[in-house]
């Protein structure tokens, strides 16, 4: 299957073999960031701010979040555990649990530095060794550790 989200606030579902449109599902608003794939769910923000993750087996929404959508001209991206990220409108990363949408965690980048902006600018960086990269455009590169969850999940 190809995603394609649309600046239209259209997410097309296409048969990968014949390039056919399955399904069409319509977004809240206009998008302006690229969505992530994690397992057989995709996330994909608007302009509003608001999350939907499709399942793609199901071509049906699984879950909305009215905070935590990309912002404009970046991407969503995963956490170690599969978790969608990205930094969000207000400048700050936010992770949702990719199967239920939860909030999960969000950074903080305030360190008390004088004339120091907060917000984050790119689409964060993460890796399996459990560190997160960002940056903002003014040149402020931040380095995040995770911690590490206690259970599993499925």
């Amino acid at each position: 299957m190809v995603v394609i989200a649309t600046v239209a606030g259209e997410c097309y579902l296409l048969n990968l073999g014949s390039g056919a449109q399955e399904s069409c599902i319509e977004l809240d608003s206009k998008v302006t960031a690229s969505g992530a794939l994690s397992g057989d769910r995709v996330a994909i923000g608007t302009t509003s701010g608001r999350v939907s993750c499709i399942d793609l087996r199901k071509r049906q929404i699984l879950w909305e979040a009215q905070h935590g959508a990309p912002r404009s001209y970046t991407s969503f991206t995963l956490s170690p555990e599969n978790d969608f990220i990205a930094t969000s409108l207000d400048g700050n990363v936010i992770c949702r649990d990719s199967l239920t949408g939860k909030f999960l965690w969000e950074s903080s980048q305030v360190m008390g530095l004088p004339d120091h902006e907060t917000p984050m600018d790119i689409t964060p960086v993460a890796s399996v060794s459990g560190r997160m990269y960002c940056a903002s455009y003014r040149g402020d590169l931040y380095e995040f550790s995770f911690d590490q969850r206690e259970e599993e999940r499925p």
